[in-house]
């Protein structure tokens, strides 16, 4: 079958064979784009009909629910009562001070679940900030433990250099002065 549009997705080709792309590089094929402030066609066509008919579409819906139409009553439950994402949860964790209280923190999460005072996915939650907070901290641990190292190599390299510095002076100490004649000869 032969291809209905056989330039699609390719460059077209001159006239000698070579490849050549629609546009130069940078350049686009709408240089002004979509203007600011431009609106969707459904968007504005949306808000033309809740403004014209949205206080009778909205009765009855609300009349369809009432009537025990299911779909619509679910729909209103949800525009009325949004799922909550994010509810405060409620439990007595251990402090986390250091990366030793990871476990324990994670226990009694696991433990919160299991009873049922957390769902899973609450658990699942809480977990993963633990294990961030673990994270985090072991990484804040490593990164001091490396500056310390810097610290002590680079105090190293200036008792070193002290150390030679020292070491030069007490040379050029132990120097006796050099004593110059001048022989002047009479001519």
């Amino acid at each position: 079958m032969p291809a209905l549009h056989p330039h699609r997705g390719r460059f077209r080709s001159s006239s000698d064979g070579e490849m050549k792309m629609p546009f130069q590089p940078g350049q686009s094929g709408n240089p002004a784009g979509r203007p600011l402030g431009a609106r969707n066609k459904a968007t504005v066509l949306m808000e033309t009909l809740v403004e014209r008919d949205g206080e009778d579409l909205i009765r009855r819906f609300i009349d369809q629910a009432k009537r025990g139409n299911a779909r619509a009553l679910a729909s209103l439950m949800g525009m009325i009562l949004p799922k909550r994402k994010g509810a405060p949860i409620e439990l007595d964790l251990p402090p986390l001070e250091n990366a030793a209280d990871a476990p324990a923190a994670i226990a009694a999460v696991i433990s919160a679940v299991c009873r049922g005072e957390l769902t899973p996915d609450e658990g699942i939650m809480l977990t993963r900030m633990v294990e961030a907070f673990l994270r985090t901290k072991l990484n804040a641990e490593k990164l001091v433990r490396k500056l310390e190292r810097l610290a002590e190599i680079a105090a190293a390299k200036v008792r070193k250099a002290a150390e030679a510095q020292g070491r030069a002076r007490k040379r050029l100490c132990h120097l006796r002065p050099l004593r110059c004649r001048l022989i002047l000869k009479d001519p």
